[in-house]
């Protein structure tokens, strides 16, 4: 079952400095103004990071990559009847984790992850028997082509990057 944990949609961290539990109960950091969370003092201190990591700096920065918006992209994604419902299929091959989830009359999906320190060449095909035409929905950076490299059987994946793949 997928779930997030408070603040993680922003990157929040935990208070360095406060112990357990409180570390964890930081007022949301909603904006770099006393953290848009209230007028009041709040009991717990904000982390010293809030100025940086907020809601309203997440929306604001033009890069379509901060931690927020691949949040946001994600969960679209996650309404898709597949992911939703779909038979799920899991495969392992060295570093690279890889899923699909294909629901009966809607499209597939492939999820794979690098997990490595090292680039990985895939054919997603022969290893999950998806079809070779895909589209390429999602991928972790921002440089379509250094993060994956089409040809005509295999992907290349860099190291700590994903790419989730429709297919018929």
């Amino acid at each position: 079952v997928p779930f997030n944990y408070y603040g993680n949609e922003i990157g929040m961290t935990d208070h360095p400095t406060l112990s357990t539990p409180n570390k964890y109960r930081t007022p949301m950091q909603w904006n770099s103004k006393g953290t848009g969370f209230s007028q009041n003092t709040p009991w717990v201190d904000r982390n010293a990071n809030y100025i940086t990591v907020n809601v309203e700096t997440e929306k604001a920065i033009g890069d379509e990559y901060t931690t927020l918006k691949v949040y946001k992209r994600l969960q679209e994604l996650r309404e898709n009847e597949s992911f939703q419902w779909g038979t799920m299929s899991v495969y392992r091959d060295g570093d690279l984790l890889m899923y699909t989830r294909k629901a009966d009359g809607f499209p597939g999906y492939l999820v794979a992850i690098n997990l490595g320190t090292s680039k990985v060449t895939e054919s997603f095909h022969a290893a999950t028997g998806i079809p070779k035409e895909v589209k390429v929905v999602f991928h972790t950076h921002k440089d379509d082509n250094s993060a994956i490299s089409l040809s005509d059987t295999s992907y290349i994946l860099d190291p700590s990057h994903a790419v989730v793949l429709e297919y018929q």
